[in-house]
């Protein structure tokens, strides 16, 4: 674990479960994932700046692989505070022969929402462009002046995610103080991700068997557009939730992640994310 955490965790935390099954309505997909009740947080929560991409991929896109080199030397780079999330959506994630699929319902919600249509994609931080774009970049070439300017932009949240255990179940607290005053609704949202699923990818030179996918979206533990941040907004409140692990669409529980990120309601603005191991 990366610090101690003293809870007082007992039976007054009420956490709820609501199903993970969708529910499909007007050819939208209606989700649900935990809940769980937010409380004050006496802890001290490190100001650490971070930085996640979203990346757009698929097994069938030929230049991937050349972005999942680029990724990886921005992580090592970076390290803890670069987070990638691999999305394998649309034509391109139709896996070869009996591989499993990597895509799954949110990866596919999120890759119609945010409109890609071709792969390798990236997003960082769901940042809009100047005329109201999603910012939408190829992640084939070294982009670290854009991870930069996000390192050393004064934030408006200090997020901290760790791994708890107890009764036998895990579960990830998350803690958050508010740098700035902020006035728009939050959300938090929680997913999984996995390394080393190896599936046959395609590349310029042709198919790559046994081929190690990384931080592969796997499930969303809370609804994947978020769960609302229940604080005041102001300056100094520091506030924590504590909400149980649930994975599915797993292949190894040992090589999965979790991350959390907490964004604007309405924008989807990404304000700052963190992650750990199981």
């Amino acid at each position: 674990m990366k610090k101690a955490i003293l809870l007082v965790f007992s039976f007054y935390l009420l956490v709820s479960f609501a199903a993970c099954d969708k529910i499909e309505d007007d050819q939208h997909w209606v989700y649900s994932g935990v809940t769980a009740e937010w409380q004050d947080c006496k802890d001290d929560i490190p100001d650490i700046p971070r930085v996640m991409i979203e990346k757009y991929t698929g097994v069938r896109c030929v230049n991937c692989p050349k972005a999942d080199t680029v990724l990886h030397e921005a992580m090592e780079k970076y390290p803890a505070q670069f987070i990638v999330v691999a999305i394998h959506a649309g034509v391109f994630s139709r896996p070869y022969g009996n591989d499993p699929s990597l895509s799954c319902p949110v990866a596919e919600e999120w890759h119609d929402y945010f409109g890609i249509t071709a792969e390798p994609a990236g997003i960082l931080m769901r940042e809009k462009t100047s005329s109201g774009d999603w910012n939408i970049f190829t992640p084939i070439e070294n982009f670290d002046n854009r991870i930069d300017e996000y390192l050393n932009t004064s934030r408006e949240m200090a997020l901290w995610a760790v791994r708890y255990d107890t009764g036998g179940y895990s579960y990830a607290n998350i803690q958050i103080e508010y740098l700035k005053d902020v006035t728009e609704p939050l959300t938090l949202t929680v997913i999984a991700i996995e390394d080393n699923v190896k599936v046959t990818q395609e590349s310029p030179n042709g198919h790559v068997e046994d081929y190690p996918e990384n931080h592969v979206l796997r499930c969303a533990i809370t609804d994947p557009w978020g769960m609302d941040v229940v604080a005041d907004g102001k300056k100094g409140t520091k506030r924590q939730v504590t909400i149980p692990i649930e994975l599915t669409n797993v292949s190894n529980k040992n090589s999965c992640c979790i991350v959390a990120f907490i964004s604007e309601k309405e924008s989807r603005r990404i304000l700052n994310v963190d992650s750990f191991y199981l």
